[in-house]
């Protein structure tokens, strides 16, 4: 009876260690199974990823190439409008802030007159000017000791006095605030207007006896007058740079002469140009040269 239990205990003990080994293979052949599934799914997704970089990197080159298209379509319809998107390169640039000068056509005409401009603000500049004329319509005398009359003894100021027999001398002072108007270029260029204070001091010699020219020896009498006035008014310019360092700059304006001194000889002066002597509303123009520093 005990050998009998002996070997049921010994079967039963066959089985289930059978059962057990059964068992680790079927967990052990399970867990291979997961873990192949697992990395074939790892091999998808790295599929898929690869696969969504060649997409981004086709539909980024696409984008490139119809921005491109729209650039040179653009650019085919309206040539200044890809140019305006694209900043100005400036090479060597100079920074101006200065401009001394003169007015050539004064200086050939009835004297010299300079001005000095100097910029205070992004779009602003003051200018200090000032000068010196001196017209001359008077006869000379010959070696004979009398006067000739003849057109040959009169100077460039003769259009300016009516063709009086007179002389006038004078210095100005003049100053002006501009304002440039065009928001694209630097101060000192181009179109401005200029509110301008004028102060004028002249004196003029008149022919008293006109008719001793014609005797020999004869020696004619002068008349003096002096005479000061403050000159307001307003100048329209456009300044042009050229060749780098110079300006040219072409203006006209409208003065109202005041007279300060003077008023009581405005019947005895005849001068039609910017009179001292005389309250009126006159309008210039002129042009100026000048070097920039």
């Amino acid at each position: 009876m005990k050998a009998l239990f002996l070997v049921a205990l010994f079967c039963l003990m066959n089985i289930v260690s059978a059962s057990a080994q059964t068992t680790a293979k079927d967990s052990i052949a399970l867990i291979e199974q997961e873990r192949t599934a697992l990395e074939l799914m790892q091999r998808r997704i790295r599929e898929k990823q690869d696969s969504l970089v060649r997409v981004r990197v086709k539909i980024s080159e696409e984008q490139k190439r119809i921005e491109a298209a729209k650039k040179a379509e653009a650019q085919k319809n309206n040539p200044t409008s890809l140019q305006s998107t694209i900043a100005p390169v400036v090479i060597n640039k100079r920074n101006v802030k200065n401009v001394v000068g003169f007015a050539p056509v004064q200086m050939l005409i009835t004297g010299f007159d300079v001005f000095y401009e100097r910029v205070i603000g992004k779009k602003t500049s003051i200018v200090l000017s000032g000068g010196y004329h001196a017209m001359e319509n008077f006869p000379k005398q010959n070696s004979s000791g009398s006067y000739t009359n003849s057109s040959s003894s009169t100077s460039l100021g003769t259009a300016f006095l009516g063709g009086d027999k007179v002389a006038n001398y004078g210095v100005r002072v003049q100053l002006q605030l501009r304002a440039y108007l065009f928001e694209e270029v630097d101060v000192l260029e181009k179109l401005y207007i200029a509110p301008t204070f004028l102060y004028k001091h002249d004196e003029l010699v008149h022919l008293n006896n006109r008719y001793a020219l014609n005797n020999s020896g004869g020696s004619p009498e002068y008349n003096q007058y002096f005479a000061e006035a403050v000159v307001p008014g307003l100048d329209i310019g456009y300044q042009i740079k050229v060749l780098r360092y110079f300006t040219v700059n072409p203006f006209l304006g409208f003065m109202y002469t005041v007279p300060i001194t003077g008023k009581a000889d405005a019947d005895e002066v005849n001068i039609d140009f910017l009179n001292p002597y005389r309250q009126n509303m006159m309008v210039r123009t002129g042009l100026t040269v000048g070097f920039t520093f």
